[in-house]
């Protein structure tokens, strides 16, 4: 693929109409890669993106910015591909929607303009684009930094897991908006002032952020690469390894005060984490131990 893309000249037939959301997933049969959604209005500039990234990614697209706003919505891509000058909504004032809009906000977005000019560039970076690529520009170029931001998100959670007294967010070490990081701070506080209580779930979280449990569940997990209720569980697990450490009580009383109803479920948990049973734990002199971390 080492190709230089340009921009095809128009074309003197319509695109047919096509209904692109029975077709999600046909073009690729990575089940598991990143889901991207190109936006160009251009039907064979679209067609020609469209065969060379799916070799790698599942692709979906979208005519032009209004419909590729109503997909992102429905599909919730992991990176979103998007020309600037489109009809009906072009690519800035699609950005400018996501990344006003707290359920799509984290959906990182490359613009593709034949606006070389650095002061268009300027402008898609100032409304929150995470690249921008001028036309034409080499395969190698687009796909290094689709791959560079999608590498980049998935740090996150071992970014959020790195400081286990204090779970940290630092401005500028993640390709996330301002949104999001507020976001996140606020769900971290809210899961560690809440976890001692057993009945704590996300569903309260989700309703505490005034979001629905969909939108919520789709959000943190893309941002995290890990379910909610699983970060919870391990949240909950490094508050009590903090309190074994701290010399905080036995098995059970720990378990219940990070949150678990049952010890022996506790037990379970912790053991998996952390490869040593909690009353071993407690019987060693806390030596360091091989923590499964999630990826």
């Amino acid at each position: 693929m080492g190709d230089t893309i340009r921009l095809p000249g128009p074309t003197a037939n319509e695109e047919p109409v096509v209904d692109n959301l029975r077709d999600i997933n046909v073009h690729s049969n990575k089940t598991n890669a990143p889901l991207l959604l190109l936006v160009e209005d251009n039907l064979d500039m679209r067609a020609f993106l469209r065969m060379q990234l799916s070799e790698i990614y599942r692709v979906e697209t979208a005519a032009d910015g209004l419909e590729g706003l109503e997909m992102v919505k429905l599909l919730m891509p992991d990176i979103v591909l998007s020309d600037v000058m489109m009809p009906k909504m072009d690519g800035i004032e699609l950005i400018d929607k996501l990344k006003n809009d707290v359920n799509v906000s984290h959906i990182p977005v490359v613009l593709m303009s034949a606006r070389s000019a650095v002061e268009h560039q300027i402008i898609g970076l100032n409304y929150g684009a995470d690249y921008y690529l001028s036309k034409p520009f080499k395969n190698e170029l687009l796909l290094a930094a689709i791959n560079n931001i999608l590498d980049q998100r998935k740090k996150i959670f071992q970014k959020l897991s790195a400081d286990k007294k204090i779970v940290n967010l630092a401005p500028g070490d993640i390709i996330v908006t301002s949104k999001d990081e507020i976001f996140l701070k606020k769900v971290l506080q809210i899961i560690s002032e809440n976890m001692a209580d057993s009945d704590f779930d996300i569903e309260k979280v989700s309703h505490m952020v005034n979001m629905g449990r969909a939108n919520f569940y789709k959000k943190f997990k893309s941002l995290t690469q890990i379910a909610p209720v699983e970060f919870v569980r391990d949240m909950r697990l490094q508050r009590a390894k903090q309190y074994f450490d701290a010399g905080g009580g036995n098995v059970a009383e720990i378990a219940y005060t990070v949150g678990f109803s049952s010890p022996k479920y506790f037990s379970t948990c912790f053991k998996t984490k952390y490869n040593i049973s909690p009353s071993d734990y407690l019987k060693s002199s806390k030596p360091a131990i091989n923590e499964k971390t999630y990826h």
